[in-house]
């Protein structure tokens, strides 16, 4: 309780307060009504591996969403651990306030768990950097978790005696790598990313005066398969001999993929007739 007194820095490497995290659900929760951290520089709060990593980086090279500094994603043995339960939340630094996300997954968030159902939810005296992960509970009791939290979190900004206050310039703020009171996520960001790297393109060129419809035109002659506004250059069809005609048509993916047609007479022949 006496803020005049301030170490250069907190680092929780354990718990404050206690919550289990499983299947997207907590239970046996021990939350503490406030918890409030004080240093003059930096609070850290995740395990003393993500501390060692974090301790020693600028600001500018740390972005938890991004696995940034290199190794800062929970291990097998630190995933789904609840670092902080409490009400509410208040962190006093000058320079920087980070929290390890224990969650197995980018898309998820583990760590900050905030029980309170008025806001604000988290009080910052304004460091220049914020990137925390955590779930907080809204008025309804539902835990609100990974991006949605990121926009959704209440968040006062105040100065050191209380008053409202305004982010130092240059500050940058996330919780759940979303940029607080928006929907910009840049863990988001990386798994949209991480589906189109994965997702094959096809792409479709076709050569100027190939013979195809419209190869004369240059500007017509290749186009790209993912280029909605324009669609591919359609190839010629050969016609269909008469005798190749079918009739009958089947659906296909119905049961039996056993499929039979029945050839229509030529125009010029009629059947012959059996003896």
């Amino acid at each position: 309780t006496n803020t005049a007194w301030q170490p250069n820095a907190v680092l929780v490497s354990g718990t404050i307060g206690s919550a289990t995290y499983s299947n997207g659900a907590y239970s046996n929760i021990d939350a503490l009504n406030h918890v409030k951290l004080f240093a003059t520089q930096d609070i850290i709060i995740g395990s003393q591996r993500f501390i060692g990593l974090v301790q020693p980086t600028s600001d500018a090279g740390i972005e938890i969403g991004k696995n940034t500094p290199t190794g800062v994603a929970a291990t097998p043995a630190e995933q789904n651990r609840v670092l902080v339960t409490a009400g509410d939340l208040e962190l006093s630094a000058a320079n920087r306030v980070v929290s390890q996300n224990t969650a197995p997954t980018t898309d998820q968030s583990v760590g900050l768990f905030i029980t309170g159902k008025t806001s604000p939810n988290l009080t910052l005296d304004p460091p220049q950097l914020v990137d925390l992960y955590g779930s907080f509970l809204d008025g309804s009791g539902a835990v609100v978790s990974s991006f949605s939290a990121g926009g959704g979190v209440k968040v006062a900004i105040v100065d050191a005696a209380g008053n409202p206050a305004s982010p130092p310039p240059g500050a940058v703020y996330r919780f759940n790598s979303c940029a607080v009171d928006t929907n910009q996520c840049s863990a988001a960001a990386a798994v949209t990313s991480n589906l189109q790297q994965n997702t094959p393109t096809l792409t479709v060129s076709l050569n100027p005066g190939s013979g195809a419809p419209g190869g004369d035109d240059a500007q017509a002659g290749a186009r790209a398969a993912n280029d909605r506004n324009a669609g591919t250059t359609l190839l010629p069809i050969a016609p269909v001999e008469a005798d190749e005609l079918l009739f009958e048509p089947v659906v296909t993916g119905s049961g039996s993929e056993e499929i039979w047609r029945k050839r229509l007479p030529e125009p010029d022949k009629k059947p012959e007739a059996k003896p």
